[in-house]
């Protein structure tokens, strides 16, 4: 176990000795809403980043879809329509063609039963949302309600505080305790529990009005507020697997869970999933499949594949492997690095400058499938990037660099055993030599098994 984990381990430890899911204010179990937040930030004092993010606030777009959002749950406030399934869609929408979509839930409405009766709703990415958008005529967009609960939560804290000061004044002594050194804001545990009640009570109506029959959803740590409304009603929570967890795991997912911040099922796609890492049980876990890989066949356009052509991959943390790149870029000029950034991921300034000053350094479009993007390439490189996984099973020649601060984490020893290690100069140098091996064999995902989905649709 890295240092790393390590950290994280002994502080979910804490968390349990402090019996912190044991307290309640107004009857809500309150740490569910806030452990991720302070585990985060306990790391990151410990395991600081150094980039700094240059990302810039789109209030026009923040105003523009907070209307539409109103006007949408509007238009559905006067329908008493029932709606079986509740899609809260992955916020992180992809290109294929033309079109955006989610490639976790779009592919599963339109290859089952949930494409009867169904209702998507979508939170904005960074204040925006994507267009044009499959399956458009059945989105709602979450804008209004967000707002509105973050505008209560800001207006009701001084009177939550004096009708919970006991309650709360327990809750700060056991966090004191928890976080040790670490700052963290008192006001901020208020706002994000008001914050989410807010968005409960709306969800809570919502779901009754519509009869809602199960909730569907990838990424639990978006809905939160969602999945605790749904246990109080008895509707079933089916959290579907969005990506690849390393090392110990999510940080959403690990320790101690109380009941009300854990999915009824967790539907799987990988072929051989390492359940501990989710933080579910075996009995909950039901493989129904890779969708997507059947939706996308045929949507994928023959791109020549330039031989002097790599692709690079980043998580979050870009400085150091933007310095990596460009002294290869120098060492390399016939070389053509293609940079696609991870989703989350801000230009810093020094990377900005490297691309501007390096004419074989180029930044690609985030926003295309990845799927579609790694059919343009032989070769792939990056850091710690769940990408490099599925560039393997995608057959590609795949680079894990290995420098500076980047420590490589691997998936399993199959994909330790499939890459190369790319350090310095040299190690380069054999990977670009290289011939693309067989990858051991290496399969990451399960084929779609709608039978398995429907199973569970029908419980």
């Amino acid at each position: 176990m890295d240092k790393r984990s390590l950290f994280l381990s002994d502080f979910i430890k804490k968390e349990l000795e402090l019996q912190l899911f044991d307290l309640t204010i107004d009857g809500i179990v309150v740490y569910g809403f806030l452990c991720r937040e302070l585990r985060k930030k306990y790391m990151q004092s410990y395991f600081p980043s150094t980039d700094k993010d240059v990302l810039l606030l789109k209030k026009k777009s923040s105003l523009k879809y907070t209307i539409i959002s109103f006007l949408q749950i509007l238009k559905l406030s006067v329908i008493n329509k029932r709606i079986d399934n509740f899609v809260y869609s992955f916020y992180r929408v992809d290109k294929v063609g033309d079109m955006f979509l989610d490639k976790f839930t779009d592919p599963l409405i339109d290859n089952s039963s949930i494409k009867k009766s169904y209702i998507i709703f979508e939170k904005s990415n960074n204040f925006e949302h994507k267009k044009p958008r499959l399956h458009s005529s059945k989105l709602v967009y979450t804008d209004y309600i967000e707002q509105k609960a973050i505008k209560y939560a800001k207006n009701n804290k001084d009177s939550f505080i004096l009708r919970y000061k006991n309650e709360l004044e327990l809750l700060w002594r056991k966090l004191d305790l928890l976080m040790g050194e670490v700052p963290y804001s008192k006001d901020w545990t208020v706002i994000r529990l008001l914050r989410d009640k807010s968005m409960m009570d709306f969800y809570h109506s919502f779901f009754i009005k519509h009869n809602i029959k199960r909730f569907i959803a990838p990424c639990r740590a978006v809905f939160l507020p969602h999945m605790y409304v749904c246990k109080e009603l008895n509707i079933p929570v089916l959290e579907l697997q969005h990506g690849l967890n390393f090392g110990m795991g999510s940080i959403t997912c690990l320790g101690y869970r109380d009941y009300h911040f854990v999915p009824d099922n967790f539907l799987s796609f990988e072929e051989k999933l390492q359940r501990e890492r989710y933080g579910v049980e075996n009995s909950r876990v039901i493989n129904i499949g890779w969708a997507f890989s059947d939706y996308i066949k045929g949507k994928i356009s023959d791109y020549e594949i330039k031989s002097n052509q790599v692709l690079v991959i980043t998580t979050m943390s870009v400085d150091s492997l933007f310095r990596f790149i460009e002294k290869l870029a120098h060492n390399f000029p016939m070389i053509e690095f293609h940079i696609r950034l991870h989703p989350l991921a801000r230009m810093t300034e020094k990377a900005q400058k490297i691309v501007k000053e390096n004419k074989n350094i180029e930044l690609r479009d985030n926003t295309i499938n990845i799927y579609v993007e790694l059919s343009r390439y032989r070769m792939v490189i990056g850091d710690n990037s769940t990408v490099l996984v599925e560039a393997l099973g995608n057959g590609k020649k795949v680079g894990r660099i290995c420098y500076d601060d980047m420590i490589p984490i691997y998936y399993n020893n199959e994909e330790k055993d499939a890459e190369w290690e790319i350090s310095d100069i040299d190690s380069f140098k054999r990977f670009l030599e290289s011939p693309i091996i067989d990858n051991f064999g290496f399969k990451l995902y399960s084929p779609f098994n709608s039978a398995s989905l429907e199973e569970v649709l029908k419980q």
